[in-house]
C-alpha cells in the first residue's frame, strides 16, 4: 500500500455487539478524522450501523452474500454489491454494482501450461448459504475446473449439486 495509507489495527474477534469493541471502534474513527469510512459485510455493516450517530463522517459498506437482510445498512450513505443478482436484492436507494475480484490472465503459452489442461479456479469461503455457490455452480462452465476450499452447514447440499449438474470431473470441495 501507498505510504499514506494509514493502518491501525483493532481486535474485532468480539461480538458485534459487544459494547466496549462499539465504543473503541468509535474513538479509532474519531482519532483518526477519516473523510469517509467503509465497512465490509455483516459484521463491519452492523458494527456502523450501531454507532453512525456518533461519527462525524459518511460510510460506505460493500455487501458480498445473499441475507434476508444486513442490520445496519440503511445508515450506510452508500452501497456496492459485489453482483447484479444482489445489487438488486439489495433495499438501498443508493446501491451500486461493483463486481469483486480480479481479471485473470488466460495463460495460452504451452510452455506455461499443457495446451490440454483446462483452466482452473479456486473459490474460498464458507459453505453456507448466503456466499452463494450453488450460484456458481449452476453457471460453471464445461471447460474449466473448479476447487472449493471451504467447509460449512451447505456441503452435503452443494456435493448433492455437483452430482446432480455432472460436474464430479470439474468441481472438488476440497475441504
Amino acid at each position: 500500500l501507498s505510504s499514506a495509507v494509514q493502518h491501525v489495527r483493532l481486535n474485532l474477534a468480539g461480538s458485534r455487539w459487544n459494547l466496549w469493541l462499539l465504543l473503541q471502534l468509535i474513538w479509532v474513527i474519531r482519532k483518526n478524522a477519516p473523510d469517509i469510512a467503509h465497512a465490509h459485510g455483516g459484521k463491519a455493516i452492523a458494527m456502523m450501523g450501531l454507532i453512525t450517530r456518533f461519527l462525524p463522517m459518511p460510510w460506505v459498506a460493500t455487501v458480498h452474500g445473499f441475507k434476508r437482510r444486513y442490520r445496519g445498512l440503511n445508515q450506510a450513505a452508500r452501497v456496492i454489491a459485489v453482483s447484479r443478482a444482489l445489487q438488486a436484492q439489495t433495499a438501498h436507494p443508493h446501491v451500486e454494482c461493483i463486481y469483486s475480484g480480479v481479471v485473470v490472465p488466460i495463460v495460452s503459452s504451452p510452455t506455461e501450461r499443457d495446451a490440454s489442461e483446462r483452466p482452473r479456479f479456486l473459490a474460498v469461503g464458507r459453505l453456507v448459504d448466503v456466499k452463494g455457490f450453488d450460484v456458481l455452480l449452476n453457471a460453471w462452465p464445461q471447460n474449466a475446473d473448479l476447487l472449493i476450499a471451504g467447509e460449512g452447514s451447505e456441503r452435503p447440499a452443494l456435493a448433492h449439486l455437483i452430482a446432480e449438474l455432472g460436474l464430479q470431473s470439474r468441481v472438488q470441495l476440497l475441504g
